[in-house]
Order: C-alpha cells, then structure tokens, then sequence
C-alpha cells in the first residue's frame, strides 16, 4: 500500500505520480509545514535527501553519477485541467551531482528552474555548480558570475533612494580594502557614469556624459564633466596617451569630417598649443604652420652609411615643367573662384626623377556584410511578436527573427571597413626637389666662378 497521507482520507495523485508521503490541507495551518528544534547547540532542524544507484534500499553502495537529483522542490499548480494525471510545474529546484563522485568527492550544484508564460515545463534560470560559480540563463557558468541572454538586457541595477549608485570593485591582493569605484550619479549628469580613483577617493579617473555622449579620462572631472568626445587630461611628466596597432599591416590615425569640407585656415584638423600659445597647426585646407618655421629631418652621421657626393643635376633639372593649375575637386565646390597652384604633374615628372613618384592605392571606407565562420552573411536580428504585438516565447524567452527592412528584406550586421577601388593616385615628393634644387643652384654658382675666372682672364689679357 501507501506511505502516510495527513490531512486527508487517501493519497492524491499529482500528475500522474502518487507521492509516498502526503501533507494535505484546505486551509492555514493545516496546509503548513513546520521543523524546530530546541537545543543548546548551533545546530537546526534539517531535511535529509541521500541518492545512490543501487536498487535495493540499504543495500551495498551503488555510486551515483555526474548529473544524477539528489533533492528536488517541484512547485505544482492547477491549470484547470485533470491535475492528477497532467500537472503543469510552475517551478523547480534541484541539487546535482556536479562533476565525477569519489571517495570524499561528491561535488555538487543547485539548479532553478522556472515556466515561463505560455509554457508547461521548467526551463532552468540559475545555477551554482561545485566551483561556486553563478550562472543565469547558462548552465556552464565558468566565472563567479556569468549572466547570459539572447534579447533585450543582460543586467540592471536599480537605486530607488536618493543619492547615487555605485559599484565597488575590491581586490585584496593590492592590499585589504584596495577597490575602486565606478558611480552612476544622477547629481552631477543625469545617468552618467563616473569611474573613482582606488580606495574611495574622490578623484575621478573616466567619466561618460551620457547626455552629450562625451568621454573624459584622465583626472581633473571631479566637478565639470567632459567637454569634448574624448577629452583626456593628465598630470605627470610622461606621455598623455598612447596607442598600438600590433598588426603587421597597422593603420594609425584618421580623421575624417564626413559631413563638412570648411577648406580654410580657420578649421583645424591639429592644434597643438602650450601656454604661451600656438605651436603648430594643420588647418583643414591641409596648410602646416609651426612657430619657428622649421622643418627638419633625422641626419645625424651615426645613423648613415654609403656616404657619396650626389650626381649633377643640371640638365634633369631644365626639364622640369612647373604648371599652374587647379585642383578638380576645388572646381566642382568653388566653380571659377577656385584658386589657381603652381606645382608639378607627377606623370610629366616620372621620366625625369622616377624615384620621387610616389603612388598609392585608391581606397573608400564601405559598409561590408560581417560573415560568419562559413563565409555566410549575418543578419540582425529582433523578438518575434504575434499579430496583436505581443512577445512570442519559446521556453520562457522571446523567440529571435531575422529583422527587416522597410522593404521586407532581412537587414544584415555590417561593419565598415577600408575597400582598394583597384585604381591608384599619383604624388610627388616636392621637398626633395627642392633640395635638388639647391644642388643645382651650388653647379650655377661653379659655372658662374668659371666665368668669372675666364672674364678675368680676358680682362687681363
């Protein structure tokens, strides 16, 4: 027969199973369970759960295995229908074994589950396996706290007081209670989020104005927020910032003003000014200017070799066809107002100095499809709704489409990337005609001495 039914005049069934030992009420208490203890002790009251593979109770041991129940909590619910035998569970909680077992090696886990809307089984939420690690929405936490999810927020943290919001990070291998902060102040900038200084100190190392999308790192925002997209300040004797490519085909900076072109000399693509004022400038129509007017290059002797007197220029040099032009691009935005160069045409100058063309490749910034491992386009991607707008669950999570365009076409993930047109642009290295130009002006100072000398000469004749 049965084990023991409470409350009641015979065992209920409970989708389709008939517990052993039943505890049943109508109302409170009598629909309650409680476990005391009263001792002169730190122990409590406690519920014992014992799992091994051997079918005979009692019998010799019969080890369990990795991802056998040792204890589990199963919240039933009736939905209306014959709950005896198709019960829905509205939640589960279950120990594991975590792990192979061994003698004095029984790891384990506790996994919760829960039933989503629209759904009739648990789907597990949360676990801690025998590491200790915490794991929501994945059931292979491999940190202290990992949290996974397919759509919408990963994580929110909520101040409902007044005041700001903080995350402490300690580390007690710096030293104990060395951390650092990172603060959400609605006091200073609604929803910015400030980084402090190491063992609570007030100074704030970055701060992200989430009203202008402006960054600051470095110190000095204590108070003011930053004032530029990247605005970083410093305070030392050693470099402000540093950035690394370690590519073997590295790309250093750009800057890049997709929606203007002011071509002046008062836009600047480079300011670089000390307290006494401006040092050098690159203006947007791409003139340098500096303070001392210098321009100089690495020439110390310790670093070169094959050191040889340079070859006559004097005829290349007379060959030299200096233009005036102007630039298309100048034309097309400043019509016959477009200002008038003097320069070279670096085809007319390839037969004469070829070592001074210099030619690079044609290349546009494009938006690309990101490809996956089989060389397939990705797309982004969104929560299905059904007709009504409502969110279409699968095991308690919206289920994820493929988003559209306003065409209905699936819209794919794109990153920009630097396209080769195939065609290449032509320069030329006008300082190192210049210095070429010197060595011409030493041979017209030779012949003049000749000259000279022959006037001389006949003078005295």
């Amino acid at each position: 027969g049965y084990g023991l039914t409470v409350g009641h005049s015979a065992p209920v069934a409970m989708g389709g199973t008939t517990s052993e030992f039943q505890y049943i009420g109508s109302a409170n208490p009598d629909a309650s369970l409680m476990l005391g203890r009263w001792s002169n002790d730190a122990s409590g009251p406690y519920i014992a759960a014992f799992k091994s593979r051997n079918t005979t109770p009692g019998g010799d041991p019969g080890a369990a295995a990795d991802g056998d129940s040792v204890f589990r909590v199963i919240g039933y619910v009736d939905d209306g229908t014959a709950y005896a035998t198709t019960t829905p569970q509205c939640g589960k909680l279950t120990l594991e074994l975590d792990g192979t077992q061994g003698t004095d090696s029984t790891p384990g886990a506790w996994v919760f589950a829960t039933t989503g809307a629209s759904a009739a089984t648990t789907t597990e939420r949360m676990r801690i396996n025998a590491a200790g690690n915490v794991g929501i929405g994945t059931t292979d936490p491999s940190k202290p706290l990992e949290i996974a999810n397919s759509a919408g927020n990963n994580l929110m943290l909520t101040r409902t007081g007044t005041g700001a919001g903080t995350i402490d990070y300690s580390n007690t291998y710096f030293g104990a209670g060395t951390y650092g902060s990172m603060m959400m102040t609605p006091s200073l900038a609604t929803g910015d989020f400030i980084w402090r200084d190491l063992n609570g100190g007030s100074n704030v190392r970055m701060w992200l104005d989430t009203s202008t999308g402006n960054l600051g790192v470095g110190i000095g925002f204590s108070s003011t927020a930053p004032a530029y997209a990247l605005d970083v300040k410093a305070d030392g004797t050693s470099w402000t910032s540093q950035i690394i490519n370690d590519n073997s085909s590295p790309y250093g900076l750009t800057m890049y003003w997709p929606s203007g072109d002011p071509d002046n000399n008062t836009n600047m693509f480079l300011n670089c000014q000390s307290s006494s004022g401006q040092k050098c400038i690159i203006y947007s129509d791409g003139d340098l200017q500096n303070h001392d007017n210098a321009y100089s290059g690495i020439s110390d002797v310790k670093l070169k070799q094959d050191i040889a007197d340079v070859r006559d220029y004097w005829d290349d040099f007379k060959q030299v066809r200096f233009r005036k032009f102007k630039f298309k691009s100048d034309v097309a935005k400043y019509g016959d107002d477009a200002k008038s160069r003097f320069g070279v045409v670096a085809q007319e100058m390839e037969s004469i100095f070829p070592s001074l063309i210099k030619e690079s490749p044609d290349m546009e910034d494009r938006l690309v499809a990101v490809l996956d491992a089989d060389g397939n386009a990705t797309y982004e991607m969104t929560g299905k709704v059904d007709e009504d707008g409502n969110p279409v669950l699968e095991d308690g999570q919206q289920v994820q489409v493929p988003a559209l365009d306003e065409d209905g076409n699936p819209t794919p993930i794109t990153e920009a990337q630097r396209v080769d047109l195939g065609t290449t642009t032509k320069g030329f290295k006008y300082s190192i005609l210049s210095q070429i130009g010197l060595k011409v002006v030493q041979e017209l100072q030779a012949r003049c001495e000749a000259l000279e000398a022959k006037v001389t000469t006949l003078e005295a004749a």
